[in-house]
């Protein structure tokens, strides 16, 4: 049995018993007896004392034995005894208690120490373990004998200041024993007595309680901890736990601890064993603690992100594993509470933002469909923000930022009235201008720069390991180029994604208790309510300075999160919104006015006066633009109208890049179809590319595919002009291709097209943390003409209304889009369009709430936006265990060529291309549908591509597209500027038949308008009354031409709904196939010829084609030393 003793053996000698240190305390003792009568012959039995003692002679008489020692032996008895209890020197007895016999006195005094067996397994547990276990030990029977012994020391207080020193001892034995049946070598040892065994250990562990388990508990309010910042805290020396080292020690074995090997990423066992090591530990103060520790905290906040059933939740909590309901609920009500109390006061000067998406959650059952959420980013610029950015200079009125609008559009078109005047001022403000060419020449000519330069890292020869390339997918001019390349070089990540130097530091990647961050949430906001909402705040930590440093997204951008169930498809909707923010505005404008005495007398007025600002994706805003244009024919912005003329609603360009790749991929279908099935085995996998819901679906292959393309043109040409070459020469040789055959004309074509796309993309991260406003619009009139041959209507207003917004806009409202409107700050501090800033808070919310509606999915939503802002949008390095610990991680520095060419999309793409024989000496050729290796060459007079033949103005799509948006220009721009409605009979924006298939099916409808007599054939939506109408007229015409006007055609006047106007076309046509038997035929014939002559191009048409500055390039550009230097 485990055996708890105090103090050993004590002997009386002068009121007091020896303890462990020699020390002496106060016993009290038995009253003393009487002397007995002393015999005059008694010795000591001692065998070699035998001394005789006398009757004044002090002796000791011991018990049971009743052996008498003279007091020196009795002394010597103790010192021989060294730790073992006393021993009788006559009868080697272990005497209970003995007499002490004076010359005028008489004592008993007890041992305590008596058995040996007791004593020795207290203070002496090797021996005695050794002892009991003896003979199974020599038989084989027991392999160990193991005794586990503690002891705590202290000094205790007594009677009155008196202290004494005391000892407390506990020690458990058992015995392991081999098992030479078990397979498992891990089973060989198991408990000889395991019911002793556990009576045992349990005691011992009963002790461990006290002494490791409570001292290893945290007091305070635990922060909640990501998995890499609880492994970091663990780790370091002010984290670590005795009960940590005690469980890791007993679970590997190991003696020695190194914190710096469980962060590395290459030590993914050890680590693994040290995370269940301090999870354990955690689960076991659980037991002694109130509160959930930091391992119950990190579960409890993924538990939140996930959709877990109450039984499973319960079952969690019951092992500890996971806070109770009870305390999630009451940590959730806590929660909103406390972001209610803090927060900062919006000044009257400062600036709010409002940022908004759908979020929608799929119901299920029988009523199947959606619930519509709008998730808000309230986004607050503070007045000292606005300072540093040259506003509200009280001081020095002379160097304000003008606040006054360049003009107003509807005032600049009313002194337009020829068509030439209206022509130039369409190409002023919508045109492509010579500054967007020469950014387009310079991304282009510095992709091929760029893969003559790394041309001996891309040869096939070079696979014999990964090879590291700069970020070239972040190269749009020398500036990048040079960035890029000091990246790769040194290595710095902090500057890696902004294609500019930044001079703000990374935040260090320490430990953050979140629940100790500031929050910022109101109840008392609702959308379209009359109060201004004043305690949104900045998330974030202050430094010793005591300025607010933020921490995560919403931090970085002092942004505040809310949810309301509204539908943003819905026209009220958007309305509801833009009054808010009209209402926002008005009120920090009153705010103002009864504040104003506390600013100087000529402090300038809020920015809320000067622009109203909102952000969102297409949808939403082509909505927003509508009503304004309603707005103002009715009001004409007067003091009835519910929205001031500075009220902005900003088109994102996050969804402006996603609307351009689908529009790249509804023109180039076909070729790309072809070469990105070299990598992309099946239909569904290309067309994950062709049509991306994500712009990183496709930008994170596109780029490979172009490197490989203008990798090829490299090494071709070096085959006739040697090795040395230029960018300019290069992209000769494409447009000398590209004049020979229309094939190579449509790659040179999706070359220019995936440079637009590049430059759209790379404009949110280029310049100091704000994003570039010039490019992207150098970019968007570049796109364009690509949306207005594709049937981009609304993408088509709101560019229009976006440049009609900046040429007017003021040199204070430029300023404010520029530097907060079109750009966000990401957790890292990058930019980033500000409708991904919204994208990111509908996937932090998706996180926490699903994607299924489910009961009580609005109360779950609001508490999700009170404390998203304080656990979310952090760095995801932060959020896994391995982070970046085992050194800088450089995959932000640069890219990763693999060595492996049937992986590598580059090797895959170069290989395609080159099979294609696109940028070679030879005719370009199409290999055959089926199996094995058959090619059909090219010539120059049809556009063939796989699967069949493009109609030739495909190549002219571009220059179409210009025409178009001119006209869409000054139509809806100059002539009818505020028409809600445009419609494609006023200006012709249809997609045009850019693929195989789409021209088939053009050519099968025209057969069934032209030639079918089957009402059927006309039921489908595309078969318009119009077109119907137009067929009628068609016919008509052809029998005058014929002079056959016997056939009366039918009184279109008292037609009124499709189906009358389909039985009049059928009887009608009836009619004059059957008297004209041969007009079908010639119907039939002129459309085949019709399609057929738009498949056929020319060489001279091409030439002129080509000339145009879209596939020349910029000639400024071009004459540049650095792109014709060898």
């Amino acid at each position: 049995m485990p055996t708890r003793s105090g103090a050993g053996f004590q002997c009386p000698q002068s009121g007091g018993a020896p303890q462990g240190d020699g020390k002496r305390r106060r016993r009290s003792s038995p009253p003393p007896t009487p002397p007995t009568a002393r015999t005059p012959t008694q010795s000591c039995g001692a065998p070699a004392c035998l001394k005789q003692l006398g009757e004044e002679d002090e002796h000791f008489v011991l018990r049971p034995c009743n052996h008498i020692l003279c007091t020196l032996c009795a002394f010597k008895s103790q010192v021989d005894r060294c730790s073992l209890p006393q021993r009788c020197p006559v009868c080697a007895g272990y005497p209970e208690s003995c007499v002490y016999v004076g010359k005028d006195a008489r004592q008993e005094v007890p041992n305590k120490a008596s058995n040996s067996i007791e004593y020795t397994r207290v203070n002496i547990p090797q021996l005695c373990v050794y002892e009991q276990h003896k003979d199974g030990l020599k038989k084989g029977d027991i392999t160990q004998a193991v005794a586990l012994t503690m002891n705590t020391v202290e000094i205790r207080s007594g009677d009155g200041n008196n202290r004494y020193y005391h000892r407390d001892t506990v020690t458990s034995m058992f015995a392991l024993r081999k098992d030479r049946d078990a397979k498992d070598k891990n089973r060989l040892l198991h408990f000889a007595n395991p019911a002793q065994a556990f009576i045992e250990m349990q005691a011992f562990g009963a002790a461990l309680h006290a002494t490791v388990l409570k001292p290893s508990l945290e007091a305070g309010l635990l922060p909640i901890l990501s998995p890499r910042e609880l492994l970091e805290l663990r780790c370091s020396m002010e984290g670590r736990r005795v009960l940590d080292a005690l469980l890791y020690g007993m679970a590997t074995g190991e003696v020695e601890f190194d914190g710096e090997k469980f962060l590395r990423r290459d030590v993914q066992d050890d680590q693994r064993q040290f995370c269940s090591t301090i999870a354990a530990a955690d689960l076991l103060l659980q037991n002694v603690r109130d509160k959930p520790g930091y391992f119950q905290l990190l579960l409890f906040t993924l538990m939140e992100k996930q959709r877990l059933t109450r039984n499973f939740s319960d079952l969690l909590s019951a092992f500890r594993l996971a806070p109770s309901r009870a305390y999630a609920h009451s940590d959730q009500i806590q929660k909103v509470l406390d972001n209610s109390k803090h927060g900062l006061k919006i000044g009257p000067r400062d600036l709010v933002i409002l940022l908004f998406d759908n979020v929608g959650f799929k119901v299920l059952g029988r009523q199947a469909g959606y619930d519509q959420y709008t998730i808000f980013n309230i986004v607050i610029i503070t007045e000292a923000q606005l300072k540093s950015a040259g506003f509200y200079r009280d001081d020095d009125a002379s160097n304000r930022i003008s606040r006054k609008r360049r003009h107003t559009w509807r005032d600049r078109i009313k002194n337009v009235s020829t068509d030439e005047e209206k022509t130039q001022l369409a190409r002023q403000v919508f045109g492509i201008n010579a500054t967007d060419y020469e950014i387009l020449s310079c991304c282009v000519l510095e992709d091929i720069l760029f893969a003559i330069d790394n041309s001996e890292k891309l040869v096939a020869g070079n696979r014999s390991s990964i090879t590291k390339l700069p970020r070239f997918d972040l190269i749009v001019n020398e500036q990048t180029r040079d960035i890029m390349d000091r990246l790769l070089a040194v290595g710095d990540s902090a500057t890696s994604s902004t294609l500019a130097a930044s001079t703000q530091s990374q935040a260090s990647a320490g430990i953050i208790p979140r629940n100790y961050l500031p929050r910022d949430v109101d109840d008392g906001l609702e959308i379209a309510g009359p109060g201004l909402l004043n305690s949104v705040r900045d998330n974030g930590l202050e430094d010793d300075s005591g300025a607010v440093v933020g921490e995560n997204r919403y931090g970085r951008n002092g942004t505040k999160l809310q949810v309301e169930k509204i539908d943003l498809s819905a026209k009220s909707s958007v309305d509801a919104i833009m009054q808010y923010s009209v209402t926002f505005a008005e009120n920090q404008l009153a705010e103002w006015r009864r504040t104003k005495h506390k600013y100087p007398a000529d402090a300038e007025e809020p920015i809320a006066s000067t622009i109203i600002g909102l952000g969102c994706d297409g949808q939403p805003a082509a909505q927003a633009q509508r009503i304004l244009f309603d707005e103002y024919e009715v009001y004409r912005y007067g003091n009835d109208s519910a929205y001031p003329e500075h009220l902005f609603v900003s088109p994102g360009g996050f969804h402006m890049v996603l609307k351009l790749l689908n529009v790249n991929g509804e023109i180039f279908e076909d070729i790309l179809r072809e070469i990105v099935g070299a990598w992309r085995n099946s239909t569904d996998k290309v067309n994950f590319f062709i049509w991306p819901n994500d712009p990183n679906q496709r930008k994170l292959e596109e780029k490979w595919f172009q490197l490989a393309s203008n990798h090829v043109a490299v090494q071709h040409l070096k085959k006739t002009k040697g090795d040395k070459v230029t960018a300019v020469e290069v992209d000769d040789f494409m447009l000398e291709r590209a004049r020979q055959y229309p094939l190579c004309a449509l790659f040179l074509l999706e070359n220019r097209a995936s440079k637009i796309v590049k430059l759209m993309i790379n404009s949110e991260r280029m310049g100091d943390q704000t994003g570039c406003v010039k490019h992207f619009f150098s970019a968007m009139r570049l796109a364009m003409p690509l949306f207005a041959v594709t049937h981009k209507t609304d993408y088509m207003m709101l560019c229009t209304e976006l440049l009609i917004w900046y040429d007017c806009a003021s040199d204070a409202e430029r300023l404010i889009y520029e530097r907060f409107i079109f750009t966000r700050l990401t957790a890292n501090g990058k930019s980033c369009f500000h409708d991904l800033f919204v994208e990111l808070s509908v996937m932090d919310t998706r996180q926490v709430c699903g994607r299924v509606s489910v009961k009580g999915l609005e109360t779950k939503l609001k508490h999700a936006a009170a404390t998203i802002p304080t656990v979310s949008g952090r760095d995801s390095s932060a959020q896994t265990l391995r982070g970046n610990a085992g050194g800088t991680s450089r995959h932000r520095t640069c890219v990763n060529l693999s060595n492996d060419p049937m992986y590598c999309q580059f090797y895959s793409a170069v290989e395609k291309l080159e099979a294609m024989r696109i940028w070679s000496d030879e005719p370009p050729r199409i290999k055959r549908k089926g199996r094995g290796d058959h090619y059909d060459i090219c010539d120059g007079e049809i556009l063939s591509v796989p699967g069949g033949e493009l109609d030739a103005s495909i190549l002219e799509s571009h220059k179409i597209g210009v025409d178009r948006t001119q006209e869409y220009g000054i139509y809806y721009c100059i002539d009818n500027y505020g028409k809600s409605t445009r419609t494609q009979a006023e200006v012709d924006l249809s997609k045009r038949d850019m693929t195989v298939d789409s021209i088939k099916q053009s050519m099968e409808r025209a057969m069934i308008l032209g030639t079918s007599v089957k009402s059927r054939d006309f039921q489908p939506k595309w078969c318009t009354i119009a077109l119907i109408k137009k067929e009628i007229d068609s016919h008509c015409q052809d029998l005058q031409v014929m002079g056959k006007d016997s056939i009366e055609a039918p009184s279109l006047r008292k037609v009124s709904s499709k189906h009358d106007m389909i039985s009049a076309l059928i009887k009608f046509r009836k009619k004059i196939f059957d008297d004209h038997p041969g007009v079908r035929q010639d119907i039939e014939t002129r459309i085949s010829e019709k399609f057929e002559k738009a498949r056929q191009t020319t060489k001279k048409s091409r030439v002129e084609l080509l000339k145009s500055t879209l596939f020349r390039l910029s000639d400024s550009v071009r004459s540049l030393d650095r792109y014709n230097a060898k």
